[in-house]
């Protein structure tokens, strides 16, 4: 049964008058110059497959498969048009006929259930002892690992959920309350960058409280069209962050803020969610600043979900440069390619997306390049290593707390 929700998706959808402004921002059009693959197109055989007139084919299941989501097209649209709104809802429908109901399962009973989740990375970080290395500890999307197209680095041992104290407190009184959703990629690939989160929000005088009972914000089953299994992840933690009694909630995770923020608002309703604040954004609401002044020169890349999902760009640069000399480069705001599955289903287009962001960082003598979302850091890593750049890719707030290595 196809939840309510899936219609707020497309409501943006008959504002589109084909301009083409989209094709200015497009990371995918501009790879390929394939007019299919730009926003005005796709809303075109939205319409169509809607209105019964595209069938649900394997043609056009690449097609929303090959769209990023990056939110830019909806960033620049005069009419209002959220692209990548349209392509999830679209894609919820076109589950109807070839959604995939092992991939459903494993999303309702696994994803969604945090001890099994747990127990299931637990054993994959336990397989990657086994499986081949190269210059930096990885573990191999399957199938793709055959042909040696994409991987992901190494899951850590214990995720930050198992190792972050309920509740960290600032000496003296608290200014706020904050409940940190961690995220999976935060969790189970950096959770030493979520211990950074934490010192640094409470040197700001921030108590952090994590609710253990948090699930994946449900991104992943939104692009993937999987709506059913996206409200639920949604309602549970709902449930876990109500309890929290916090006065926001704050991710480090760009693509979790927007997940939280936006799409939130259409599945459960608006204003349902506690208010959800990027890490940025919350310092910068703060007047935080950094308590040193390192002689180091970094890079910022900007992740698409933070600058042009939620308009968040200059609270990260402000950090940045209080804390490090910041040099700007022409394609900082420029997108990795990552895309959370995107990369999985369109390897050769992301890894050419990710080769811009290498050259770019080629023509800065910068000791490292600094960014605010960790599936930005796992696309960029895995691309530096394999072109042979020798320089960290860090997130935000393992640089706020002094920490300029990867860990």
């Amino acid at each position: 049964m196809r939840p309510a929700f899936v219609e707020e998706f497309l409501k943006t959808l008959d504002r589109c008058a084909r301009c083409g402004k989209c094709r200015t921002v497009c990371p995918v059009f501009n790879e390929t110059l394939d007019e299919k693959m730009v926003t005005r197109a796709r809303m075109v055989l939205a319409e169509a497959f809607l209105e019964g007139s595209f069938p649900p084919d394997d043609e056009l299941a690449a097609l929303w498969k090959s769209c990023i989501k990056c939110s830019r097209c909806g960033w620049v649209c005069p009419s209002g048009v959220k692209g990548d709104e349209v392509v999830m809802g679209a894609a919820a429908m076109l589950s109807e006929y070839r959604g995939s109901p092992a991939l459903r399962a494993f999303f309702s009973c696994v994803v969604g259930n945090r001890p099994l989740f747990d127990s299931f990375m637990f054993a994959a970080s336990r397989a990657q002892r086994f499986l081949p290395r190269g210059e930096r500890p990885v573990l191999r999307h399957l199938p793709l690992a055959v042909f040696g197209k994409t991987e992901i680095p190494e899951l850590a041992r214990t995720p930050a959920l198992h190792s972050l104290p309920r509740k960290a407190r600032p000496e003296g009184r608290p200014r706020l309350r904050a409940a940190l959703f961690v995220g999976c990629a935060m969790n189970y690939v950096y959770p030493a960058s979520v211990l950074s989160m934490v010192d640094v929000l409470v040197e700001a005088g921030v108590e952090v409280v994590t609710p253990k009972g948090q699930l994946c914000c449900g991104t992943p089953a939104l692009t993937m069209g999987m709506a059913q299994e996206a409200r639920e992840l949604a309602e549970a933690n709902l449930r876990a962050f109500r309890e929290a009694e916090a006065d926001v909630v704050v991710t480090g995770c760009a693509s979790c803020a927007l997940t939280l923020r936006r799409n939130y608002a259409l599945i459960l309703g608006e204003g349902v969610f506690p208010r959800t604040l990027e890490f940025s954004e919350l310092l910068a609401e703060l007047g935080y600043e950094p308590h040193f002044k390192a002689d180091v020169k970094v890079n910022y890349h900007d992740p698409c979900h933070l600058r042009f999902g939620l308009g968040v760009s200059e609270e990260p640069r402000r950090l940045l440069s209080a804390c490090a000399e910041l040099e700007a480069t022409p394609d900082e705001d420029k997108c990795c390619g990552g895309g959370g599955s995107f990369a999985f289903f369109n390897p050769e287009m992301s890894a050419s997306l990710a080769r811009r962001k290498v050259e770019d960082a080629r023509g800065s003598d910068a000791a490292a390049l600094v960014t605010a979302c960790p599936g930005c850091m796992m696309q960029l890593r895995e691309h530096f290593a394999r072109a042979g750049l020798h320089r960290p890719v860090l997130h935000l707030a393992d640089v706020l707390a002094g920490r300029f290595t990867e860990r």
